[in-house]
């Protein structure tokens, strides 16, 4: 599952609505391959030129609520430190 969200992450896109019911997994000879689905809610991390897009500083729950975190439920915003090629600008 991580595989499917880190090749649609490096395909410059956000899923924002991970959970059980959007995965489906292979059967028969890709019975070992996991497909993500519903793209309803994502959005492009990159602009038109491959640079990561700005965050914006405040933003409306996107997703889920049954598999939202105890942080978003309570609104309390947390910093996030990206590591690898997209730091670099």
């Amino acid at each position: 599952m991580l595989n499917a969200i880190e090749n649609v992450h490096n395909k410059g896109f956000i899923h924002r609505d991970v959970k059980p019911s959007n995965f489906l997994v292979g059967r028969a000879k890709a019975r070992n391959k996991v497909y993500i689905t519903d793209f309803g809610l994502s959005k492009s991390h990159l602009d038109k030129d491959g640079i990561p897009v700005i965050k914006r500083s405040m933003a409306e729950f996107r997703g889920t609520v049954a598999y939202a975190s105890l942080n978003a439920h309570k609104k309390i915003v947390i910093r996030v430190f990206t590591v690898g090629p997209f730091t670099k600008r």
